[in-house]
């Protein structure tokens, strides 16, 4: 079983762009950011930050942009698209342990489930020192998180396919929830066929944690963060208020003074 992202993101982009739009995402997050002070010229550090994408398209937005992830595969090929170039920079980084000496941030942002791999109240807390240390007092941090109100009854499978101009993508996936640690173990297949044959076949394990809104709540508040506001999600253009059932939910939140 494969450490999530430290082969398959060879194949990242080709799976994802295909069906997000992330360029409405940001004329989302612009459209947060702005709602809460934050415009163009200030600063962003985006955690787990993938291959970069949406710190590109804040970075030619006018935002500074710093972006982090675990994955040394993942950095590698953010830097790739962004060329030479001081805006975004990338660096590999746990989230649970940043460090970029004194400097502070306008905004610090988490997407798509990237904060749900902090499975343990020990992960947090390492996060929240960080995120103590490099937010500017006021500065907000928004994260989107996987609400348990949408989740679907386990086992939960899926299966996908991306056409690629050599081939295709396979994405397969099976889901199951424990309700005693709130954590969602998921395994991924990525097979890719050139032609008639299997040229790849990788299997990841993701184990993501699952909350309710007033524990996302809390948490911030007792790691002295005021929570603002909360969104569904952030890829379908302008945010709305997301209901019960909705599986991803975007909340922003202001550091204490």
């Amino acid at each position: 079983m494969e450490r999530p992202y430290f082969k398959t993101f060879t194949y990242y982009d080709k799976f994802y762009l295909s069906f997000l739009d992330y360029e409405k995402q940001c004329d989302a997050l612009e459209e947060i950011l702005g709602s809460h002070g934050v415009g163009g010229g200030s600063s962003i550090l985006d955690l787990a930050c993938g291959t970069g994408t949406h710190c590109i398209s804040l970075a030619g937005r006018g935002y500074n942009a710093v972006g982090l992830d675990i994955s040394a595969g993942m950095i590698e090929r953010a830097r790739e698209k962004a060329g030479e170039t001081e805006n975004p920079a990338f660096l590999e980084q746990d989230m649970r342990e940043i460090d970029l000496g004194e400097r502070k941030f306008d905004a610090v942002m988490c997407l798509f489930g990237g904060f749900g791999y902090l499975t343990s109240d020990d992960d947090l807390d390492r996060l929240f020192s960080g995120l103590r240390k490099h937010l500017r007092p006021g500065g907000l941090f928004m994260l989107e998180f996987w609400n348990i109100g949408g989740l679907k009854d386990s086992p939960y499978k899926t299966w996908s396919k991306v056409e690629m101009e050599d081939g295709m993508i396979y994405h397969i996936s099976e889901s199951n929830f424990d309700l005693e640690s709130s954590v969602l173990d998921i395994v991924i297949e990525y097979l890719v066929t050139r032609g008639d044959r299997v040229v790849e076949d990788v299997v990841e394990q993701h184990r993501m944690r699952i909350y309710y809104l007033h524990e996302i709540r809390r948490i911030l508040e007792s790691n002295g963060f005021e929570m603002l506001d909360y969104y569904a999600g952030i890829g379908a253009g302008s945010p709305s208020r997301p209901d019960k059932n909705e599986f991803r939910i975007f909340a922003v939140a202001r550091k204490g003074t």
